[in-house]
């Protein structure tokens, strides 16, 4: 379960995990950890917000559809390759990784025994006014609840902690369900539970109102 993929309740979760393991995984397999500018520039140098971790060989999932009738599309897993340059880059020491002076043309990475070619493209405007680079692929070290959907995972750790300011409600009976299901076999499933509550918060799950009030009507037709 080292490096098996983590289920959490939002993004801010899911960025830190996948930030943490990616440099675990990069200290396991004698990798670099290089940090890709998103915003290619345009805020302040350094700005953690910003910056996306690449480990070669780390997984990944694809974000677009590349070629939907190979199989390439939104949610297919990956594994990352190699980054494509305009120019050499100039590489400076960050955080215990390496960050480059600008910005990557492409991101390869291997999906199967094929390599494909995610070439870069400017998203749409951010609340701060700028405009952030995609790739189309990002980390898979961890998933949010909603993105794991679909998804079939050899192991999978389901996180329970609450967020800073946020009711542990958030983790519903549903999430719960979405997240566990993700997995065959009961043995290739880990929860962490929430600090200082134990399990003992699941057996307070219910459906939510509307749930029981659908399943009913199907019942009574």
């Amino acid at each position: 379960f080292t490096f098996a993929p983590v289920v959490t309740c939002s993004n801010l979760e899911r960025a830190a995990v996948n930030n943490g393991q990616s440099r675990r995984f990069a200290a396991a397999t004698n990798a670099d950890v290089l940090f890709i500018d998103i915003s290619d520039g345009a805020v302040i140098p350094g700005d953690a917000e910003h910056l996306v971790p690449f480990v070669k060989g780390a997984p990944a999932i694809i974000t677009n559809n590349v070629n939907v009738s190979k199989g390439i599309s939104n949610g297919t897993r990956c594994t990352l390759q190699t980054l494509h340059f305009k120019e050499l880059p100039q590489f400076t020491s960050f955080r215990g990784g390496w960050l480059a002076n600008a910005a990557p043309k492409a991101i390869s990475v291997r999906v199967g025994d094929a390599t494909v070619v995610l070439r870069r493209q400017w998203s749409e405007k951010t609340t701060l006014g700028t405009t952030t680079l995609s790739f189309g692929v990002e980390m898979a070290f961890s998933y949010t609840f909603h993105k794991s959907q679909g998804c079939t995972l050899e192991r999978v750790v389901v996180e329970g902690n609450k967020r800073p300011g946020r009711s542990l409600g958030v983790l519903s009976l549903q999430a719960l369900y979405v997240a566990i299901s993700r997995v065959r076999m009961c043995r290739d499933m880990r929860f962490v539970p929430p600090r200082g509550e134990g399990m003992t918060y699941l057996v307070n799950l219910k459906p939510v109102t509307e749930i029981n009030a659908f399943l009913a009507s199907i019942a009574d037709a």
